[in-house]
């Protein structure tokens, strides 16, 4: 048998289509069935913030402040691998605003926080409308601590009923864009 006539040689064709066919037909059926996020909410001292119910974000712990929520996840994708890169992470703090002194308490927790680490402001401090109520959000950069690639933070603040709120998602960029719409844009004071 000469190697044109083979059986192996004139069935490679026909076996390497029909793998990658069934591999195809995999990932479309994959994607099309991906399940939606559960979300979850903390309430505190009447704010609500959603956050994703999974096994990989952990639900704040106590009462005290901040509340951090914190992930396991550095991707929208539950399988991405995330050794030695940041993961995501929302922060959210309730200052007593009676006096007014909530926003000077913020900003001492925020550079306390994020210090000589914030890199730099992408949006500056801006109005942002969210369930019909003005919050004051600014999204920047940092490093945070044994990291070695920059997050992106957004962190919106609203003082009502003698409160002061903030609320920071922190994470990967591409992660934090993923999340935004079912975190910051769902904040609500009630």
């Amino acid at each position: 048998m000469t190697a044109r006539t083979h059986p192996f040689h004139t069935h490679d064709v026909i076996v390497l289509v029909g793998g990658a066919a069934l591999v195809a037909l995999g990932l479309v059926v994959q994607s099309a069935t991906g399940a939606a996020t559960a979300f979850t909410a903390l309430e505190r001292d009447g704010l609500s913030v959603r956050y994703p119910q999974s096994a990989a974000w952990f639900p704040p712990s106590g009462d005290g402040d901040p509340a951090i929520i914190s992930s396991a996840q550095c991707s929208a994708n539950p399988r991405a691998a995330c050794a030695g890169q940041p993961t995501a992470r929302i922060a959210v703090r309730v200052y007593d605003d009676t006096m007014g002194l909530g926003q000077a308490q913020s900003g001492k927790d925020h550079d306390a926080e994020y210090g000589s680490r914030a890199k730099r402001v992408i949006a500056a401090e801006a109005p942002r409308r969210i369930a019909g109520v003005d919050w004051t959000c600014t999204r920047f950069t940092y490093v945070p601590p044994g990291a070695r690639s920059e997050s992106v933070a957004i962190e919106c603040s609203l003082v009502q009923r003698k409160k002061l709120y903030v609320v920071t998602l922190a994470g990967p960029e591409a992660y934090v864009a993923a999340l935004e719409p079912d975190v910051i844009d769902h904040l609500a004071v009630k």
